[in-house]
């Protein structure tokens, strides 16, 4: 965890031994937040999920980003530096330095100026 990053709890922030969640200077997460680099595999229909495993990947979340309350963060994502990502968002693909994104999945809407 970077240098100044403010986390307002609750949140999750998890790690594993396998993957990591690397967060830059300056950040700030609101709270209820989820960023987690596991999930469940699910895509097969012959065996259960829960014989199925977890399947993951690093989070990388840059410097002096925001993420908003309730915010979720999909393993292996990265959100580059400067980046909000809007209230109650769902973030399935990476995110561009400066973005503002907004939604479930969670899309551009405009960049900082």
């Amino acid at each position: 965890m970077g240098e100044r990053v403010k986390l307002i709890n609750p949140s999750r922030i998890g790690g594993s031994s396998q993957y990591k969640v690397l967060i830059g200077d300056d950040t700030w997460i609101a709270p209820n937040a989820y960023i987690v680099p596991l999930t469940h595999a699910y895509k097969r229909k012959d065996i259960t999920i829960a014989e199925q495993g977890s399947r993951g990947g690093d989070i990388i979340i840059g410097e002096d980003c925001w993420i908003g309350t309730n915010v979720v963060i999909s393993p292996g994502i990265t959100i580059g530096n400067g980046a909000v990502i809007g209230a109650n968002s769902v973030v399935t693909k990476d995110i561009p330095e400066y973005a503002i994104a907004v939604g479930a999945p969670a899309k551009v809407i405009s960049y900082r100026e």
